[in-house]
């Protein structure tokens, strides 16, 4: 989805006004560079949040994947924001979840007796000896194909208009968390409160 700012700014004070009754140009002086803000903010956090139907995701293919002691893993895009499904050769189901760094089901997967089978397999975001972002997963072996890792891609912005994976038909949602992150920052948090609820509808 590309959203021009100038025409998003229009329509976050255009919401604004309808509820608040007029948008007063006396919160800030430099007020549209405020509500770009909200805005970028907005699209930000609709990325975490909203559920993958929302979602136009990028696909990461590999024909293979690092393997050691510890199962094998992929090196992430710079651009990768939230993970959304992996799918790799010989597994009979599809990862929808991660399991958390330094949780009880993280050190099951460091011992060979206990790891993710072909049938359960587990994967968990990790970083490798360089520092890169990494996504670990059991089973691995030096044979393992990553067939799809999907992620959410940061957003990205170039003249005047923001590039983000978020599909047409949240536009909507995109204006109202705006607007409920302006008026947040200007101590407004019952009408911020209700734009934010509208957000997630």
């Amino acid at each position: 989805m590309e959203i021009d700012i100038s025409n998003a700014i229009e329509k976050i004070r255009t919401a604004i006004d309808d509820v608040k009754g007029t948008l007063d140009d006396d919160f800030a002086s430099d007020i549209d560079l405020e509500l770009a803000q909200a805005l970028r903010h907005s699209v930000e956090s609709l990325l975490m949040e909203l559920p993958p139907t929302l979602i136009e995701p990028n696909i990461q293919t590999e024909s293979s994947s690092t393997a050691g002691n510890d199962g094998a893993y992929v090196t992430l895009k710079s651009d990768f924001l939230r993970f959304l499904d992996l799918t790799v050769a010989g597994w009979k189901r599809t990862i929808y979840e991660l399991i958390e760094a330094g949780s009880d089901e993280e050190k099951m997967q460091r011992s060979k007796w206990s790891r993710g089978t072909n049938s359960k397999p587990k994967a968990m975001l990790d970083t490798d000896a360089s520092g890169k972002r990494i996504l670990r997963f059991w089973p691995g072996s030096s044979e393992s194909a990553v067939t799809a890792l999907s992620y959410v891609p940061t957003a990205s912005e170039a003249d005047g208009k923001i590039t983000c994976a978020l599909r047409a038909e949240t536009e909507k949602n995109i204006i109202y968390r705006a607007a409920s992150i302006f008026l947040e920052s200007k101590k407004e948090g019952e009408l911020a409160d209700k734009f934010k609820q509208l957000s997630t509808m």
